[in-house]
């Protein structure tokens, strides 16, 4: 990591293997000097170097590099601006994984979950049930107006009410014990009973979100794999940023 006064060396030089966030960028830098629209491509790359551990100062040099070295110049700002957000976002979902509260929201973060999942492959295992038949969870994308990435104060206030209005709308489909959980910025996921009507509830809760008229949202299931570990790890998966459900 480089320190203040400092230019970083290339992340390829000190990683000594080129990961996918630098890869996303190197194509991204490529399609800049193509004369492509490079903006979409350096925010997933932003995201993945995040998630690969890379800070944001880092993340933004090496861009600045790339961009030097394939084009002349500055980045333009559209593009420096998206891997920010990018960069944030993952982030920032990344935090609310390791906390029991999302504190922009106060919605439950991945570790409630997990400590609910634990509860439930516990109770199974007592009835001799299997939870893929009993449980299952309910992944609901947002739409992307509704979570900006931006670090504003007045833009995160505005955020969180957008996410409180998408999550009362879950909650009026899932009004009882359901857990709703908030697994990264644009994604809540709901740890729900599987009943002959989940399917409907789901249909339901995207025609609910769909009406808040800010975009079109995705709502799915997931369904949980035999063990509490590999429930775990789909949880660690759906929280990442750059994860989407099948």
């Amino acid at each position: 990591m480089g320190t203040v006064g400092t230019r970083p060396a290339p992340l390829l030089a000190r990683g000594g293997r080129q990961q996918q966030g630098e890869q996303h960028l190197t194509r991204a830098a490529a399609a800049l000097s193509a004369g492509e629209d490079a903006v979409g491509a350096v925010g997933t790359a932003g995201a993945r170097l995040a998630w690969e551990g890379a800070g944001l100062a880092e993340a933004l040099e090496e861009w600045r590099r790339l961009v030097r070295a394939t084009v002349g110049g500055e980045p333009p700002f559209r593009t420096v601006q998206a891997l920010a957000v990018g960069w944030s976002e993952e982030a920032l979902g990344h935090a609310l994984a390791r906390t029991c509260r999302d504190p922009l929201t106060g919605l439950a973060g991945p570790a409630h979950l997990q400590a609910r999942l634990e509860e439930v492959y516990r109770e199974a295992g007592l009835l001799g049930e299997r939870v893929s038949n009993t449980h299952a969870l309910v992944v609901v994308d947002m739409p992307r107006t509704t979570t900006t990435g931006s670090a504003g104060p007045s833009t995160r206030l505005a955020e969180a009410v957008g996410v409180l209005e998408v999550a009362e709308r879950v909650r009026r489909v899932f009004p009882g014990e359901e857990t709703v959980c908030r697994a990264h910025p644009g994604r809540l996921l709901v740890l729900a009973r599987r009943t002959t009507d989940l399917g409907r509830d789901v249909a339901r809760v995207r025609h609910l979100v769909d009406a808040l008229d800010r975009g079109p949202s995705r709502a799915g299931v997931e369904d949980l794999p035999g063990t509490v570990e590999g429930a775990a790890a789909l949880v660690a998966v759906l929280s990442r940023q750059d994860a989407t459900t099948s």
